[in-house]
């Protein structure tokens, strides 16, 4: 407890910055902005003297780790550091988070799981960043969140999805957080949608990718409707590698199958050309698809991606909803496209969550604190954090999960922008596509009555 004073003092702005952390930009304060849109006045006031915390001297450094090579750098990589470098401009263009400025150091996720290990640790041990926003493979942020623990190493990741993660399925950990809705809520949405318009479908078959994604969506999914729809029979189950280019021999033993629905999480080029292969051969004349990672698909293939598909932006995003009503939907895709000239897709968004995550919390730890905040209190000011993202107001959750509404629609196609949309659009609350904390998925939906 400081020492109580009564003193006369002309409180200035920089006096004021010290006390607060310059934190009321993140703060619902009433008369905050107020006074400092006024002229200081001398008063003879009382206070409790809090040692004050100068701002450390030099930038934040944020490092970013995804794709830069390979196949998955055009699909994810690409539009997430595109994302990052233009909201990175923007806040230091409105003086930074916390008054510092911020510096990006960008690391290749590389092949292998060793190599993102690898650059993991050279940008916690050697670059020394503050936190870590990155990690684009499932595979690969199973192996990094425990090097982030050892390292005590602040980690976002951005759009790695597994649901395997946190605990109970994976681990408890301080220091590692997700800024996206990982597969539980991309998949329990598509369960609860075929269940709701298609009830009467009697047979469904599978083409996932073959590494921990795919099988973790294909897990989560086909758990949710065998609940839900115990007497749906899986007719056929493909899963070929990642990258692999040619599906026809897939397709046609999905034909030969007659499914009624075909599921599938395959993202990227791998999805696009399935869907291009798919509908030369006849396949969206038979039968539905319904897929989780189809939306950066959506661009790519313009007005040749077939219309009537069920599909997911992951999350809520999208030209047509939120809509008008949610100005900052409107404000990332027209930022995106003013910048860059290309539609926005949701690796982007992931991305944007991750950094606004971190300044967030930056400004409710200053706000808790009296002062600039140190890593461990802005670690500490995360779980329970909610702020407004692109699709609705996004959350971190005690358990370090993050929630968001997630929606799912069909496919459409629309002249601006010109390719598919998703209308109409179906949204899914937090409460019916999440696990409470601490109950295991497969507890959560046996319980479901």
């Amino acid at each position: 407890m400081g020492e109580v004073k009564k003193e006369e003092k002309k409180i200035t702005r920089r006096d004021y910055l010290k006390y607060t952390g310059a934190a009321i930009g993140g703060l619902a304060v009433g008369g905050a902005l107020g006074y400092l849109a006024v002229p200081p006045k001398t008063e003879i006031i009382e206070k409790t003297v809090i040692p004050a915390r100068e701002i450390p001297l030099g930038n934040w450094k944020i490092g970013i780790e995804l794709f830069q090579t390979g196949a998955a750098a055009v699909w994810f990589g690409e539009p997430s550091r595109k994302e990052a470098e233009l909201l990175i401009d923007q806040i230091n263009a409105e003086g930074g988070i916390l008054g510092r400025k911020i510096t990006p150091i960008f690391r290749d996720e590389g092949k292998t799981t060793d190599d993102a290990v690898r650059e993991f640790r050279k940008l916690a041990l050697e670059d020394k960043v503050d936190v870590i926003i990155g990690i684009i493979s499932s595979g690969n942020v199973l192996a990094c969140a425990p090097v982030a623990e050892e390292l005590h190493q602040f980690f976002i990741t951005f759009d790695a999805s597994t649901h395997r993660l946190f605990w109970p399925e994976g681990k408890r950990y301080r220091y590692v957080f997700r800024s996206e809705e990982g597969t539980i809520m991309q998949n329990i949405p598509a369960a609860l949608l075929i269940k709701k318009y298609y009830p009467n479908i009697k047979t469904i078959a599978h083409i996932d990718q073959d590494y921990a994604y795919g099988r973790d969506s294909w897990y989560v999914f086909s758990l949710a409707l065998k609940k839900l729809m115990p007497d749906v029979e899986v007719v056929y189950e493909g899963w070929p590698p990642l990258f692999a280019g040619d599906y026809t021999a897939h397709i046609s033993a999905i034909l030969a199958a007659k499914p009624d629905m075909v599921y599938t999480s395959m993202w990227g080029g791998d999805a696009s050309t399935f869907i291009q292969q798919a509908k030369e051969m006849g396949l969206f004349k038979v039968t539905k698809l319904i897929g989780t990672a189809l939306e950066p698909s959506f661009p790519a293939l313009g007005k040749d991606f077939p219309e009537g598909v069920i599909a997911a932006p992951q999350g809520a995003h999208l030209p047509n909803y939120p809509g008008p009503q949610w100005p900052l939907c409107k404000k990332f895709y027209e930022d995106y496209w003013a910048r860059y000239g290309e539609y926005v897709t949701y690796p982007a968004q992931h991305m944007w969550q991750g950094i606004m995550l971190f300044k967030h919390a930056a400004e409710r730890a200053a706000a808790i604190v009296g002062g600039f905040p140190k890593i461990e209190e802005i670690i500490d000011a995360v779980p329970g954090i909610a702020f407004p993202t692109p699709s609705g107001y996004g959350m971190v959750r005690e358990d370090h999960e993050w929630l968001e509404t997630c929606a799912f629609g069909w496919t459409k196609r629309w002249d601006k922008p010109p390719y598919v949309i998703l209308d109409p659009i179906e949204a899914f609350p937090v409460e019916l596509i999440q696990k409470p904390v601490g109950v295991t998925l497969e507890d959560w939906i046996a319980s479901w009555p």
